[in-house]
């Protein structure tokens, strides 16, 4: 079985069109109520990280900008 690295780039796009090329994050800890909506510097963020058995599908695909993106827990510990 190969491994998956990430997200390709057709699914980051597919992802960001579907969130409407904006921040999806609604965590209180990062300091916004409601959704951030932010534009800039996008990324795509598994709810279900890799190393926990989550896998890269749309259905684990979530857009958070980078600050946003930063304040998961599992950021940068695929």
């Amino acid at each position: 079985m190969a491994e998956d690295n990430g997200f390709t780039d057709a699914q980051k796009e597919e992802a960001k069109k579907r969130a409407d090329y904006k921040c999806e994050c609604e965590r209180k800890t990062c300091g916004h109520a409601g959704r951030c909506n932010s534009k800039k510097d996008l990324e795509v963020h598994h709810i279900k990280a890799l190393k926990d058995g989550g896998k890269s599908i749309p259905s684990n695909a979530e857009v958070l900008c980078y600050e946003c993106h930063k304040n998961t827990r599992s950021y940068g510990k695929h």
